[in-house]
């Protein structure tokens, strides 16, 4: 009943080192079996003899290619102290495994060198066997590989890949569901628009795209520096690439953005779904804080962040037109309502204004900015005139709008779930220096875990009352 409450060590994915047994922190895939080579490795510098590293993997964690880059290290050092445990279920996020990466990983392994056993995982004499066996060879690692039925036990999830055994019904006004039915509906007058994600089409709804287009859609799996190297072939191919992903994993590609889409220049859209602390049961692992600081750095990349699914619908249209790579922010669900009875073409570059305002402003971007406006209106009846406006494009951030409004107010506090080096409120300050004071709101760490955006938006001080205490103390100041 504590699992993902902000006082509970308990999470989705384990992020407390006191748990026992657990070494690492967990949630991003294709990772562990790396630092199980380093501790394995760090086992036989000390001289211990008798310690043995376990790495647990799923089978659709396999499809990262730095799964066999420490396969091979493992290797090369013949690691008798290193044994991974496969789960063996036939099933990823978006289905049965063999239709998405149709891999032997088991023939694969015995290839490169490791010794290959195979088990019952729902045997437990079984499996104490094979941990047995696998201490017995010596000069190679082992890797188990456990028959296992997802969900056993469980009517309607077992020998599934459903995350949940009764699904919530899905908002209207989502974040992704907006970003999905707009992909779909412009796919029908662009036949040269094509989308490729990672194993997260049903998580991003960018399969709304693939079921009436599936010709154009493609799910290279779990491998995102894979999804940027394709996209970046489909565009050389004469394409309009959309490559989606949840924006944490689509960091791990960052080095081929610069080095295979940005040094190019090339018409990639790059859109990012569960940014910030939308994700927020999945945690720290999964939520992306530092992706505008990033993005920002490349000459050449336009960022852009629509503030709700309002904002999704206009926004989108309008990036699949521009000519030159694109990377797109956008949340999970929540969506309260911003800009929905706002009438405005959206233009990159151009910043709009929800509420008037030149005591002092508020600029941000995203679902955040809801509580922007609240704050304003509580204002008001304090006699406090705060502005707001949200900036959905953040590079190329328009410098005579904003320098126009530094100067009128001088005050300026910025709202981001991002971290607070390097994203918007960094671009602003960095431009009126000088002449107006910026305060900084954002989020101050890895993230956390709990049990809605909501909630971790008043855990970092992103909600109604801190913001008007932020604008106070600069009006007062």
């Amino acid at each position: 009943m504590e699992i993902n409450q902000l006082s509970s060590s308990i999470s989705t994915h384990a992020d407390n080192l006191d748990l026992p047994y657990i070494d690492a922190t967990t949630g991003s895939l294709g990772q562990g079996l790396s630092m199980g080579v380093g501790l394995a490795l760090a086992s036989r510098v000390r001289g211990c003899g008798d310690g043995v590293v376990y790495v647990l993997m799923g089978d659709g964690e396999l499809n990262e290619g730095q799964a066999w880059e420490a396969a091979m290290t493992a290797v090369k050092y013949g690691l008798d102290n290193l044994v991974a445990i496969v789960s063996l279920n036939g099933y990823q996020l978006d289905g049965p495994s063999s239709t998405i990466k149709p891999i032997n990983y088991a023939r694969v392994f015995e290839a490169i060198g490791w010794n290959v056993l195979y088990g019952n995982g729902h045997d437990y004499e079984d499996i104490i066997r094979l941990i047995s066996k696998a201490r017995e060879v010596k000069g190679r690692p082992t890797v188990i590989f456990l028959s296992t039925v997802r969900g056993r036990g469980i009517k309607n999830l077992e020998n599934t890949h459903k995350q949940t055994l009764n699904s919530p019904p899905r908002p209207q006004f989502s974040m992704r569901e907006a970003l999905g039915t707009t992909l779909a509906r412009l796919g029908e007058d662009n036949d040269r628009l094509v989308v490729v994600t990672a194993d997260v089409g049903e998580s991003t709804r960018a399969r709304y795209f693939g079921e009436r287009f599936p010709n154009r859609y493609f799910n290279v799996g779990i491998s995102e520096q894979d999804l940027i190297g394709v996209a970046v072939g489909l565009a050389l191919g004469g394409y309009v690439p959309v490559a989606m992903a949840y924006a944490m994993f689509m960091m791990r590609g960052w080095e081929q953005i610069r080095n295979s889409l940005g040094r190019m220049n090339l018409n990639v859209k790059l859109i990012a779904t569960h940014a910030g602390l939308s994700d927020f049961a999945d945690g720290p692992s999964h939520q992306a804080l530092e992706d505008v600081a990033l993005m920002r750095t490349l000459s050449n990349m336009v960022v852009v962040a629509p503030a709700d699914a309002w904002d999704v619908e206009r926004v989108i249209p309008k990036v699949i037109e521009y000519n030159g790579p694109v990377y797109v922010r956008i949340g999970r669900d929540y969506s309260p309502p911003i800009t929905m009875d706002l009438d405005y073409e959206f233009r990159i570059g151009e910043v709009y204004e929800l509420v008037d305002g030149d005591d002092v402003i508020v600029m941000g971007y995203g679902p955040v900015l809801h509580n922007a406006v609240r704050a304003a209106l509580e204002l008001r009846k304090m006699g406090i005139k705060m502005g707001v406006y949200n900036v959905p494009t953040i590079k190329p951030l328009n410098r005579d709008a904003v320098v126009r409004i530094a100067r009128r107010v001088g005050n300026i506090v910025v709202v981001e779930e991002h971290s607070p080096r390097g994203g918007l409120g960094s671009a602003i300050a960095e431009l009126v220096s000088g002449f107006a004071r910026v305060r900084i709101l954002g989020v101050d760490g890895y993230g956390h875990w709990g049990r809605s955006e909501e909630e971790l938006l008043r855990f970092y001080g992103l909600d109604e009352e801190s913001i008007m205490d932020a604008a106070l103390k600069l009006v007062n100041s």
